[in-house]
């Protein structure tokens, strides 16, 4: 395979600025979607990124098995809270006093229980209910599956690796059931909720899984000329229907909930099984270009601040030129003080006061199995940004398009 890695257990592969680049463009695409009105497909990114987001916290896991022999649950989550608490605590404390003045009417709730179920990560249930409810802040549904799934998921994977099941094949039956979960949900009770329950749309999540599962497999095979052309034209088609999707969907379309969002992922899986392929292909060249991979870099914090901001500057009314120019470049600029003064210092403290356990460490839980014994040590893991400060990959990226009144 062209993006082979065979040094030994404890180095880390550097990490694949191509991923970073398609971060990139879907955070810019989700951004877009809430200054365009004719930018409504872009609610699209959030499957991107639950793509991307799935593939990374399972290589991480794996990589973690291949080094040391066990899963530690506890640094998971530690490292998890260190990376992706702090902004978006910031984020909740900053927004509330323009949810409280400006926006008021634009939060449906009492505002104390709209910031409560945003901080504890619950705001994509406050949604199922209302997706207008959390107003500004409702962007933060997505990070709420997410954090529900990072929390689920590795005692999952830690139950199938202990009892010798098969990762993937169980991985790929829960994303078809979650698909036809979706599928079954909305004929019985139409509406955008499937949108927004963890059980309905964590297809995407489990999917990146999928794709880190099946590459590390024991005893795959060389990669051929005839392989390579197929994960080419597949990554092509991809490109294709993310496109066309993102021109004809809304959130409220019904073919939305009844197959477009699993052909959506479907395109994601097939863009990102290609870039991990073909790390020298012409697209992941294109989507290595530096200012996309800055941009995807700090997209856990463009994606964080830029709706409360955006609806901030609307109340203004400057015009769509001067609006849009404010809501971008704050936005940027929150975003970067956010990246430099927050993120990754508490990044190097975490780093600094909890380093990984060595080989043989007893301590910690353990995941075992035969299933993950023989993990080909040639699978391109991302460098883990909770432990290795500098070097984050914005692992976390946008979720969709809040449904606007």
């Amino acid at each position: 395979m062209s993006h082979a890695v065979t040094a030994g257990p404890r180095t880390r592969p550097a990490r694949v600025r191509s991923l970073d680049g398609f971060r990139g463009i879907a955070v810019g695409v989700v951004m877009a979607s809430h200054a365009l009105w004719w930018m409504a497909g872009g609610f699209l990114g959030v499957d991107v990124f639950f793509v991307l987001s799935g593939y990374l916290i399972t290589s991480l896991l794996i990589a973690e098995r291949r080094r040391s022999g066990r899963i530690d649950l506890v640094a998971f989550y530690r490292r998890r809270a260190a990376r992706l608490a702090p902004a978006y605590l910031l984020m909740v404390t900053l927004s509330a006093p323009i949810l409280a003045g400006p926006l008021r009417d634009r939060v449906l709730m009492p505002l104390w229980q709209a910031l409560a179920a945003t901080a504890v990560y619950a705001a994509n249930w406050v949604a199922v209910a209302d997706s207008d409810a959390l107003g500004p802040i409702g962007h933060t549904w997505s990070l709420s599956v997410e954090e529900q799934f990072y929390l689920l998921w590795p005692l999952a994977f830690g139950l199938l690796v202990r009892s010798g099941r098969s990762l993937t094949r169980w991985t790929g039956i829960a994303v078809a059931v979650v698909v036809v979960a979706r599928f079954a949900g909305w004929l019985a009770h139409p509406g955008p909720w499937p949108y927004f329950a963890t059980f309905t749309h964590s297809d995407g999540l489990l999917a990146g899984c999928l794709v880190a599962a099946l590459l590390a497999q024991p005893g795959r095979r060389v990669r051929t000329a005839r392989a390579a052309a197929r994960s080419t034209a597949a990554a092509r088609a991809g490109c294709g229907v993310l496109l066309v999707l993102g021109a004809v969907l809304t959130v409220d379309t019904p073919a939305t909930y009844l197959g477009a969002l699993a052909v959506a992922v479907l395109a994601t899986t097939a863009i990102l099984w290609h870039l991990l392929d073909d790390p020298a292909g012409a697209l992941s060249r294109l989507l290595s270009w530096t200012p996309l991979v800055g941009i995807g870099r700090i997209s856990y914090g463009l994606y964080l601040y830029h709706m409360p901001i955006f609806q901030y500057v609307q109340t203004f009314r400057l015009g769509f030129f001067p609006t849009l120019a404010l809501e971008v470049g704050i936005t940027f600029a929150v975003a970067l003080g956010s990246w430099y003064l927050l993120e990754q210092p508490v990044q190097r403290r975490v780093a600094t006061r909890w380093p990984r356990a060595s080989p043989g460490d007893p301590s910690g839980p353990v995941a075992t199995a035969d299933a993950v014994a023989a993990v080909d040590e040639r699978i391109p893991v991302p460098r883990d940004p909770a432990t290795e400060p500098g070097t984050d990959p914005a692992e976390r990226g946008p979720g969709r398009p809040v449904h606007e009144r």
